[in-house]
């Protein structure tokens, strides 16, 4: 039997029955692509989907777990060309009811599980694609090949002084070195 993914934006748990898999996919338009770019300060998001299955452990824990594909273009580090990447992941998401198992524990621990998550009324698949989207994108895009290219890496580099030799500073610097340094001192003639 072929499993259909029913097209969301939320998912309103009141709606699902306890036992039942559900199927759901998301898909946002155009302009949601849009804003998310802008906040990432990207050149495009070409396709952004987040598909997977809804389940009930509990009537007080839900687990969605699933896939997660964008398509996105960025400016590479090295070149400024644009790069084309494609994300694909998997993700799990557990949804409860106690607040007490996302707090801080007695001995102030913060639990280390961030799958966790406070089952709400509705779960938002837009706001899931974004958080994805962020964890998920390569901080640092570089085109393959691609490398800096600093001025002493040219063979014929020969390192300059910080400043010019004539400077009288460094003049002084010869006549009275810093205190820290050891310097070979000449006792005076007497008479």
């Amino acid at each position: 039997m072929i499993k259909r993914f029913v097209k969301v934006q939320k998912i309103k748990i009141a709606d699902l029955t306890l036992g039942t898999n559900y199927h759901f996919i998301f898909i946002p338009n155009q302009i949601a692509r849009n804003n998310l770019r802008d906040d990432l300060k990207i050149l495009s998001i070409n396709s952004l989907q987040v598909k997977g299955i809804m389940r009930s452990i509990t009537p007080e824990e839900w687990v969605f777990q699933g896939n997660f594909r964008a398509r996105i273009t960025q400016s590479c580090i090295i070149t400024s060309e644009p790069l084309k990447n494609t994300i694909n992941c998997k993700f799990s998401r557990r949804y409860v009811k106690d607040k007490k198992l996302l707090a801080p524990t007695t001995d102030n621990k913060i639990p280390e599980n961030d799958e966790l998550e406070l089952l709400q009324p509705d779960i938002n698949l837009f706001e899931l694609a974004r958080e994805l989207l962020f964890l998920e994108i390569p901080e640092y895009p570089s085109k393959s090949g691609a490398d800096f290219k600093f001025e002493n890496d040219r063979d014929d580099y020969e390192p300059q002084p910080h400043f010019p030799i004539d400077n009288p500073f460094f003049k002084l610097k010869e006549i009275y070195p810093e205190p820290h340094q050891k310097t070979n001192t000449i006792p005076c003639k007497e008479g």
